[in-house]
């Protein structure tokens, strides 16, 4: 059964905790070899050092992800902030008499912030949409999707030699193009 999406970024955070652990592991016992004078200990401390240097590559891009994947949420709410602060900047000035400034915020800075909101929520649909037919695609179990897109699960019959199938249909994967 091929892995769900949810499952998937499951098994990434997974490696994620993993692979800190293992840095924590590899920091205290760095720290223990680093005062050892022993050939052994010291030899041990360039392998730790090494395999510390290994687990930090592999864990950089784990983290941008991890990293970039909490920001996405946040944009839209600091965005939302800065709106609303906007407009209670506008209602100050415009009490206090300064119509330069104001119009400047009511027309240029009000308008661009509510553009960049829209936008933010568009490409988070947008990314919710996709990851929804992803794992619609990747969802185990289901035989809907491959039915609705013209597949068929090829049928336990042995009665059938021809493992082609009917004449005109494609065997496609695990399934037949109908």
């Amino acid at each position: 059964m091929p892995p769900t999406l949810g499952a998937k970024a499951d098994q990434q955070h997974d490696r994620l905790d993993i692979l800190e652990r293992r840095v924590s592991q590899l920091q205290i016992e760095i720290n223990a070899l680093e005062s050892e004078q022993d050939d052994v200990s010291k030899a041990r401390l360039r392998e730790a050092k090494a395999e510390m240097a290994n687990v930090d590559e592999e864990l950089k891009p784990l983290r941008e992800k991890d990293e970039a994947k909490k920001a996405r949420p946040n944009d839209i709410h600091d965005a939302s902030i800065k709106l609303d602060s906007l407009r209670t900047k506008l209602t100050d000035l415009e009490r206090t008499g300064q119509y330069a400034e104001a119009s400047d915020i009511k027309y240029y800075a009000i308008p661009a912030t509510e553009r960049r909101i829209l936008q933010l929520e568009a490409e988070a649909k947008r990314k919710e949409t996709r990851n929804a037919d992803a794992s619609d695609y990747m969802s185990s179990g289901d035989e809907g999707w491959a039915v609705r897109n013209g597949y068929r699960p090829i049928s336990d019959d042995t009665s059938e030699n021809d493992s082609t199938g009917p004449k005109g249909s494609q065997t496609i994967g695990e399934g037949k193009l109908i």
